[in-house]
């Protein structure tokens, strides 16, 4: 992985590493340095992570608000649990997203998400379009719509915002870093 060059100044040769390891997705070979383009990069994910985060919760806040002024006696009580439970176990579900295998853990990898733990299952093809579409429309629908699916998916950006702290930000550095660490 890593190649070595030499140059010659003065009278002493110094022998210059290039840094040729792979692409992390979002860090690029930042991950080689830590350098400040690297660091850089991790708040930059962070406070990504936080905005969305942020987003979310005043949705989900919203939400409550509006059931709470709106409904009455009974109702309240029971829509109010309903968004408890269910915003609840948006954090449950994240967090056994993240749960690493005792080798895992052993083998010092950090907590991410993986690819086949969906919440919704499979993403379909027109999925994407007809989200498109309502976001775009503007409509009350959609507006309502990405208000009551944030109750399902807070758990998952604030966890998202909690691993971005961690020493690798995903399993993909970890092991380019592994990789690299084992060429040298």
């Amino acid at each position: 992985m890593g190649e070595c060059r030499s140059l010659v100044v003065g009278e002493s040769v110094v022998i210059v590493e290039q840094e040729s390891g792979r692409r992390v997705r979002l860090l690029g070979t930042s991950w080689q340095s830590r350098n400040v383009e690297y660091w850089l990069r991790r708040f930059g994910i962070s406070c990504g992570y936080l905005f969305m985060a942020a987003c979310m919760s005043l949705f989900v806040y919203w939400l409550l608000y509006i059931v709470v002024t709106e409904a009455q006696s009974w109702t309240r009580v029971l829509l109010l649990s309903v968004v408890g439970v269910v915003v609840l176990s948006s954090f449950v579900h994240a967090f056994r997203s993240i749960a690493r295998t005792p080798e895992e853990r052993a083998d010092g990898q950090p907590a991410a998400f993986r690819s086949d733990n969906r919440l919704f299952g499979p993403p379909s093809a027109s999925s994407g379009a007809t989200a498109g579409l309502l976001g775009y429309a503007g409509s009350v629908i959609a507006a309502f719509l990405i208000t009551f699916v944030s109750m399902f998916v807070v758990g998952h950006v604030v966890v998202m915002f909690l691993i971005s702290f961690q020493r690798y930000a995903t399993v993909e550095e970890y092991l380019a870093v592994r990789e690299w660490e084992g060429s040298r």
